[in-house]
Order: C-alpha cells, then structure tokens, then sequence
C-alpha cells in the first residue's frame, strides 16, 4: 500500500470568493467607514451594507486570532473563556499544537480555521478516499493501533470534512 496525503485546498471553484487578510479587511472597513455615503447607510441599518461591514469585521477577527493562533502568539488570559462557539485561546493553541503533532501542515489547519470552502467534487473524491482506506483491512489495522501515518491520513480526511462546501 502507497501512503497517499491529500490536498484539496488547491482546487478551487471559479466561483469562490477570495480570502480575505486580515490587513485586507481592516483596510477595506477604513475606506468604507471613510465614505459618508456608506457609513450613512450602515447607520441606517442597510441590509447589504450591514451585511458587508459584519463579514469584514468578521474576515478581520477570524483571520487575526487564526494568525495569532499559527504564529503561537495568541493571547491567553487568566480567564479563558470560549465566545459565540469558538474554541477558547487556550483550546485553540492545544489543538493545532496536537494537529502538528500528527504532522499536518499549517496551511491545512489554516483552511479549516479560516472556513475556507472546498468544492463538491473535492468533497466526493474525499468521502469515497475515506470509504476506500477504512475498508482496506492493512491500513485500519495500521491505524487502530496507532500508526502514525494511518492517523495522520484520516485526520487530514476529517479534516477536510469539516470545511464547507462552496456554493456553485
């Protein structure tokens, strides 16, 4: 049996938005907050412009604390507490420490983290891949005993399961 690691993350759809930086977004909510004619609107409780202003504040949040997470710089309080469902700083740092303990690679834990989409085909070919290795008798064995490449390749699949799947 080969040892097989997949990366989906470099096929995208046409039609998935671009990641946006955290510095991207800042820089973008500057110059909309700049423009009276925007800022007016979002006082006024626009839809589309609220809209827009509370995914960049959150493009800006997720990518930050993402990259303080990565970078090992995330700050953690004597209270660590978890908000609106997100993992504690804490919880956060002890589970890419433990995900790079298996050896998967930060641009991998940086998908997940960041919601990064990944395509319908990709998910398919990554289901049927989960199907093939749990059904291949020398790899389960592999990795209910804990071998370390057998744990790392179905992290890598949960992985990529956990990821939403991009809109057409």
């Amino acid at each position: 049996m080969t040892d097989t690691t997949i990366d989906t993350g470099t096929t995208a759809p046409a039609t998935a938005a671009p990641q946006m930086t955290a510095a991207e977004a800042t820089t973008k909510l500057a110059d909309l907050t700049a423009n009276h004619e925007w800022s007016t609107k979002l006082l006024a409780g626009d839809g589309p412009t609220v809209k827009e202003f509370h995914a960049l504040s959150a493009a800006k949040t997720q990518t930050d604390r993402t990259d303080a997470a990565l970078a090992g710089t995330l700050q953690t309080g004597a209270w660590d507490i978890s908000v609106d469902g997100k993992l504690s700083a804490r919880n956060l740092m002890d589970g890419i420490q433990h995900l790079r303990d298996l050896n998967i690679e930060d641009k991998q834990i940086e998908r997940l983290l960041k919601d990064e989409p990944i395509s319908a085909a990709d998910r398919s070919w990554v289901e049927g891949y989960e199907r093939e290795m749990l059904g291949n008798k020398e790899f389960t064995t592999r990795y209910l005993s804990g071998d370390l490449a057998a744990r790392r390749e179905i992290t890598l699949i949960k992985l990529h399961k956990l990821r939403p799947v991009a809109d057409k």
